[in-house]
């Protein structure tokens, strides 16, 4: 057997000479580059998942930005109400589809996840001169990068105080709903605006855990976890060990460090896992803002049109029937104009509930369709059933008693309702079930409102 090279019997005479001192150094230097490693990569994992937070975040921001401009904005003006940043000061008004999401963005920061945002330019409205603007370097460098690709983020992390916070900016587009106003409006700051320009910047400043990115916890519980490298020095040990005698005492040694190594690994895997988690629940409340209706609490027109292509593919599997109600609230602007929009929001809220307390089944769904139209889903439903439940929805508003002193119909709010039923055929579509049951409720307000019609090609007889 060749013997050693000399440089490992000079190390093993030295351990043998300064056993304790020796390990204790290596030991040392080892949790000192394990624990930076360690610290290095929960560093990088919390960075990574607030990039992730961010972009889904903003995300989530222009999707709502877009719906509000599609659904609402093009509506209210429809129905004669102005859109403007000075909404709260103007009647009948309602906010700038970026000031409502700005205020919603912020709303949900105030939530406890501490998350801001900002919507900025160079070119800022007189009414946003002192937030407006661009305030800082990062700010001035976000433009400069955006300008030159507008499908990439730009990002930077910085500490503020004692946290670090992660500043995530986006590219905002000049939209063509917008291009008329900005190059049209006698306040605005530049003109000859062009669809798709970069207009301005969205800015998501997301903060991250600066207790968990300190490490200092990190490195206290996993302290015993960097213990593994004696398993490197096994070797050396077993040599120093074995020629003290000590071949017992190495033995439990090491069995009980594997416990502390393996109860530290669990720690660390719980919280992972505790972090996946939080994240599934923020992603949860993301999709129920996204499919709720936030006056009434019921779906909204997205989590509607979810829900009836997913029961029109099932029902055309099962061949059983479809029914649909439309319903509207009769004479609701001269509500509106009479008592004030915030009645009217209440007049909304439980005209909803007792549609939604009427619904009995799982499947069935109630929905805010848009302004003061509802519409209901019945999955597996006949005619007659779907045309019982509509009367009791109809009886149930008007038993609220909810006074309409301009209603040309009654001295109370009531409501018109129209059904269709079909049972889905290869050739037909959701949206001929939806047209019929618009029909039909349209017949409902001819005849003379609060009243229940059904679709031309139904009765209320039919089984």
């Amino acid at each position: 057997m060749p013997s050693p090279p000399r440089w490992l019997d000079r190390t093993l005479d030295l351990f043998q000479g300064h056993a304790v001192i020796g390990m204790a150094l290596i030991l040392l230097l080892s949790l000192t580059g394990l624990s930076w490693s360690l610290h290095q990569i929960f560093s990088q994992q919390l960075q990574d998942a607030a990039l992730k937070s961010a972009r889904l975040y903003t995300a989530t921001l222009s999707e709502f930005r877009s719906l509000y401009t599609s659904e609402v904005v093009a509506r209210a003006r429809a129905y004669g109400m102005s859109v403007t940043h000075d909404y709260q000061a103007t009647p009948q008004a309602i906010p700038l589809p970026a000031t409502l999401s700005m205020l919603l963005g912020n709303r949900l920061g105030q939530q406890g996840s501490g998350v801001s945002t900002r919507l900025y330019s160079p070119y800022p409205f007189p009414w946003h001169a002192q937030e407006g603007g661009l305030k800082d370097d990062f700010g001035r460098q976000a433009w400069q990068a955006l300008q030159a690709d507008p499908e990439q983020p730009f990002y930077r992390f910085e500490r503020q105080g004692d946290q670090l916070v992660l500043r995530y900016a986006t590219a905002d587009l000049m939209r063509p709903a917008c291009v008329d106003c900005h190059n049209s409006h006698p306040d605005s700051p530049r003109r000859g605006w062009k669809v798709g320009e970069v207009r301005g910047i969205l800015e998501v400043d997301q903060p991250l855990d600066s207790a968990g990115l300190s490490a200092r916890p990190l490195l206290i519980e996993t302290a015993v976890v960097t213990l593994s490298i004696l398993a490197l020095f096994s070797t050396l040990l077993a040599l120093v060990i074995g020629r003290l005698h000590r071949a017992s005492e190495k033995a439990q040694g090491l069995s009980q460090e594997m416990s502390s190594i393996n109860r530290a690994l669990e720690r660390e895997i719980i919280e992972r896992q505790q972090v996946e988690v939080d994240l599934r629940s923020a992603n949860d409340r993301l999709e129920l803002l996204a499919t709720q209706d936030p006056l009434t609490g019921i779906a909204n027109r997205r989590g509607f049109e979810r829900t009836l292509s997913l029961e029109w593919r099932r029902a055309q599997r099962q061949g059983s029937p479809l029914s649909l109600i439309m319903a509207d609230i009769d004479n609701f602007k001269a509500y509106n104009d009479h008592y004030g929009h915030q009645a009217g929001d209440r007049c909304l809220q439980r005209v909803a509930a007792r549609l939604h307390a009427r619904v009995r089944r799982p499947p069935d769904l109630v929905a805010r369709y848009g302004g003061e139209e509802f519409v209901i889903i019945l999955p597996d439903t006949a005619a007659a059933g779907a045309y019982a439940l509509a009367e009791a929805m109809r009886n149930a508003v008007y038993e609220l008693k909810l006074e309409h002193i301009d209603s040309a119909t009654a001295s109370y709010v009531t409501l018109s309702l129209g059904i269709a039923t079909l049972v889905p055929k290869a050739d037909s579509s959701a949206e001929s079930l939806l047209q019929a049951a618009d029909r039909a409720l349209y017949r409902a307000k001819a005849a003379g409102r609060n009243r229940v019609e059904a679709g031309q090609e139904l009765s209320p007889s039919e089984p």
